[in-house]
């Protein structure tokens, strides 16, 4: 019977193309069993062949899925008007006993195998049971085998014995890293999560390429190869290096708030240098020059894997200088577990001191003080974006939280005061693709520092490229901000978009002597265009402050630079 429908459906596809094209009735008759005759089941209009065969393959699938295993199309009659199918059921069987003739492993199995009475069906029984070769590829057997034997049909119960031969078993031995590549082999062993002498497992070697992908400083040249001999399973790597490391600098022309008339040219200076040496390593320099007088510097130096274990070190140093009132110094040591740029979280201690300078007549009744903050914390990494530098897709996530102490440097007539403080943050970042060239940038950044006091040199800094597009870099003062920003890119190529945004935040200043709550809003267009010598970057901007309107003479106009290698 079954060759009889393999026949009759491959007969209906030929005549599909052929002389079925006008609407035809279906009728289909069926035989339940041997001991019973045909009978009229429907009759329904179809527009053409393909339609009725389509129902017809669906009536006989959905038998099969209910353990009528020798169901099928006795014969297929047709003519200019009627389509007459003749359709033989037959009975309904069930699995009754199946057993596994296997090894080692076999206790794992059961979970696979359908439960007695369940319906006869081959194809979910198949479905279902590919479930123990990816048991045994994921504990050191890839090349097991399996097959159903002893079947047995016994008052429409089909017993049978699944037996499985698992072959030879293996465990992951070298990683042969192939190409100009100069990473140390242990660091990739730690980000694929693949130990020597590791039983082979299947389901690390489907994850292999994406967290190959995760690295931002190396490429597959070509896939990747398995070498198995002995019991013993080689990965061999072609990889190459990606450029990760980078320089970028910009330049800011606004007017000069303090100056009527004048202009202020501002500096931002940008130098990350990534595995360098072929650790992983990163050391970061960066300096700003926002404000007359005033400078900014922010150093870092990380080392992930130290000794080839999952830890590493970091230390951060930062200073910042506001014109001739006071310095902050700001150093963080930190305890890596898993990379540095890549996701990992990371202990870290902080302390940020803070000093007014002597020719300063600032004083605590302003809202300055001396001050230093000892602070305990913790911070969290997640990205999974397809590039690091123009991401089309994926998410971004960082998150930090720090608790401590904070001690106010005492006037001649006071004594040292210590009160808690927590600092807090989360940047999450969305990138949605529209087509192919066009994505959007969802962002949220929100940050606050708690205390009783909060002096106002040490209040965080928005505004600027990096927060609110529209205001001076850095010229916002926040305990407590929440920052959005909207993006609409267009990609002509991998690293050169024209983008237009919307930002908004809420920030404010509590605890402070001067209390106080602002809304602003910036919006404007940008491109960053690559060439030969690097990516060029222009942004307009314009931005507003609480109930004020855009101010279009006071327009930001932004010029930058970033070259990888």
């Amino acid at each position: 019977m079954i060759k009889i429908y393999k026949y009759s459906c491959l007969f209906l596809l030929l005549t599909c193309s052929g002389s079925f094209i006008r609407a035809q009735k279906l009728e289909l008759f069926v035989k339940p069993s041997q001991s019973e005759s045909y009978s009229i089941s429907s009759s329904k209009i179809f527009q053409d062949s393909a339609r009725i065969f389509s129902e017809l393959q669906s009536v006989l699938q959905a038998d099969i899925e209910n353990g009528y295993a020798l169901a099928g199309y006795d014969s297929i009659i047709y003519d200019s008007v009627f389509v007459r199918a003749y359709y033989y059921r037959g009975d309904q069987y069930k699995w009754g006993q199946i057993r596994i003739n296997s090894p080692d492993i076999s206790k794992k199995l059961t979970g696979f195998l359908p439960d007695s009475l369940d319906r006869f069906d081959f194809i979910s029984f198949f479905d279902k049971t590919s479930g123990m070769l990816k048991e045994y590829a994921d504990n050191g057997y890839p090349f097991a085998g399996m097959k159903l034997d002893s079947v047995k049909i016994t008052d429409n119960f089909v017993n049978a014995v699944v037996n499985i031969d698992p072959g030879e078993k293996y465990v992951f031995d070298s990683i042969i890293v192939k190409g100009e590549s100069m990473i140390k082999t242990y660091y990739i062993r730690k980000i694929i999560e693949i130990e020597k002498d590791e039983m082979f497992s299947m389901s690390k070697i489907n994850k292999l390429e994406r967290q190959l992908k995760s690295i931002s400083f190396i490429e597959q040249s070509r896939p990747y190869q398995l070498a198995f001999a002995d019991g013993k399973t080689d990965i061999i790597l072609y990889l190459r290096n990606k450029n990760a490391s980078r320089f970028s600098g910009i330049i800011g022309i606004l007017p000069n708030n303090k100056t009527t008339g004048k202009l202020l040219v501002t500096g931002d200076v940008n130098l990350y240098l990534l595995n360098s040496a072929g650790f992983g390593e990163l050391f970061m320099f960066k300096w700003q020059k926002f404000e007359s007088q005033s400078q900014n510097l922010k150093t870092e130096i990380s080392v992930p894997y130290l000794f080839k274990s999952d830890f590493g070190a970091g230390v951060k140093f930062d200073i910042e200088k506001k014109d001739s009132s006071y310095l902050n110094t700001d150093f963080t040591g930190q305890i890596l577990y898993g990379s540095n740029t890549g996701n990992g979280f990371e202990l870290f201690f902080r302390r940020k001191s803070s000093y007014l300078l002597a020719d300063s007549d600032l004083s605590s009744s302003e809202g300055f003080s001396g001050y230093s903050t000892n602070l305990y914390g913790l911070n969290y990494r997640f990205s999974n974006t397809d590039n690091i530098f123009n991401p089309v897709k994926g998410w971004v996530l960082l998150l930090s939280s720090g608790l401590g102490t904070k001690t106010t440097q005492a006037e001649e007539t006071e004594t040292p005061e210590s009160v808690f403080q927590t600092r807090n943050s989360i940047d999450v970042s969305r990138f949605l693709p529209i087509g192919k060239y066009i994505t959007i940038k969802l962002r949220n950044f929100t940050s606050s520092i708690y205390s009783v006091s909060v002096s106002d040199n040490e209040l965080d800094l928005i505004g600027g490229l990096n927060t609110v597009r529209g205001f001076d870099e850095l010229s916002l003062p926040a305990s407590s901000f929440s920052v959005s920003n909207v993006e609409l890119r267009y990609l002509f190529e991998e690293e050169s978009a024209l983008f237009a945004f919307f930002d908004a935040a809420y920030f404010e200043k509590r605890n402070t002597v001067n209390d106080s709550r602002n809304f602003v809003m910036g919006t404007g267009i940008g491109l960053d265009l690559n060439t030969g010598a690097g990516t060029f970057s222009m942004v307009f901007a314009i931005g507003k402050q609480n109930e004020n309107p855009f101010d279009f003479t006071s327009t930001k106009i932004h010029f930058g630079y970033r070259n990888s290698f």
